[in-house]
């Protein structure tokens, strides 16, 4: 009895390591840090803009960058930035330091959460404001992420590829 109880005390820690293990997590990046990453592996930047006090980018935060679809996407097709946009932390962007508040503003940034997107290159894509649920974001991702922006519009894709999510 006590060898049955010792294993079965086993096999559930096993498999708590084993869920533990499992489970994968975005890569956020400050700003600076993010573009230079960016640059070197030549990939787009998703830039996710948020406040302490936006319920919806906390929201974004627990169920749509959780989402295992999300994380594996974005893992393989983006570098991924956090930028406060109440924040006074400085980066240099362009030869230039400028706040996070500062650069929500330049991206043109008016409310939270918005998810920017910018180009190998460097060049800006769009902004996207709002919250999504995570299969409506992967719409969104995959469009930016795949490249059929630069070949049709977003009606466009959707209607291509089947519309929006039903639930």
């Amino acid at each position: 009895m006590r060898i049955l109880t010792i294993l079965l005390i086993a096999f559930i820690f096993m498999g708590l390591t084993l869920n533990i293990q499992d489970k994968k997590e975005l890569k956020w990046h400050s700003f600076s840090e993010g573009l230079k990453l960016a640059r070197a592996e030549n990939k787009k930047v998703l830039i996710d803009v948020y406040t302490d006090w936006c319920e919806w980018c906390k929201k974004m935060d627990e169920e749509v960058y959780t989402d295992s679809k999300v994380i594996n996407y974005l893992s393989s097709k983006f570098v991924l930035i956090k930028l406060n946009a109440e924040s006074e932390a400085k980066h240099t962007f362009e030869g230039k330091e400028y706040s996070e508040m500062e650069l929500a503003y330049i991206f043109g940034v008016e409310g939270f959460p918005t998810t920017i997107f910018i180009r190998e290159d460097m060049q800006p894509i769009t902004a996207v404001p709002g919250y999504f649920p995570a299969d409506v974001f992967m719409k969104i991702l995959t469009f930016i992420g795949d490249d059929y922006y630069l070949k049709m519009n977003f009606d466009e894709y959707l209607e291509k590829t089947g519309g929006l999510p039903k639930n």
